[in-house]
């Protein structure tokens, strides 16, 4: 006996590369996501900001009275998140806490105690720039802890500033071509794209193909 996720790893990650269509479908779906950001002057983006963005942001769409093609969409969106990393222009597109531009990670993990002060911690980047300058408004007045902080955080933001003219851009954080692809989504989902040393080994092995298995299975 062998658990299903084992068994639906990619050989390198120490499974039998048995596709798990669960995974597979959800990869595909975000893939979706994906081309909405990066093609907004195809025709078939035009007739889904029709439908349903409405002229809201793929976030900020409603779920409620739609197709199940769109909650789809949503219900994986937050695996969109996991890869994406905004290049900010006029930073309508990138939200200030939650995505990740500045760093690897988003600002609300880096900064999670001024995040739970912040007044809109849903804001997008172009809410907290004013006249060159970065403003974000608090639920009250910050700490002395929490104003060392919040100095840290300018200080990231120093050398970063919008264009009006420039709209947002993404890259994919887990493909070395910068480019999204399912297949790295895929491996990511399944533990984490960590490649195993042994099952390489195991593979590379001139024995039989059900030694192999049973080799896998009670690795």
């Amino acid at each position: 006996m062998a658990k299903w996720d084992m068994v639906s790893r990619p050989k390198d990650q120490g499974g039998l590369g048995i596709i798990n269509t669960k995974i597979m479908n959800e990869s595909l779906l975000v893939k979706w996501i994906w081309k909405i950001f990066q093609q907004p002057d195809e025709l078939w983006y035009k007739i889904l900001e029709a439908k349903y963005l409405r002229g809201h942001g793929f976030f900020d769409s409603k779920v409620n009275g739609v197709s199940q093609f769109w909650k789809g969409l949503h219900n994986v969106k937050h695996l969109f998140k996991w890869g994406a990393v905004f290049k900010v222009g006029n930073g309508k597109l990138c939200r200030f806490w939650e995505d990740c531009w500045i760093q690897d990670v988003p600002l609300k993990i880096l900064y999670h105690n001024l995040y739970k002060l912040s007044r809109n911690p849903f804001c997008f980047a172009s809410d907290c720039y004013e006249r060159g300058s970065w403003v974000v408004e608090f639920k009250r007045c910050l700490s002395s802890r929490d104003y060392d902080s919040w100095l840290g955080l300018l200080h990231l933001h120093k050398d970063c500033s919008l264009i009006d003219n420039k709209a947002d851009c993404t890259h994919w954080a887990l493909d070395r071509k910068k480019n999204f692809s399912t297949k790295s989504l895929y491996r990511f989902l399944t533990n984490r794209g960590v490649s195993s040393r042994i099952a390489g080994v195991i593979w590379k092995n001139r024995v039989p193909l059900k030694i192999k298995f049973f080799s896998l299975a009670n690795f």
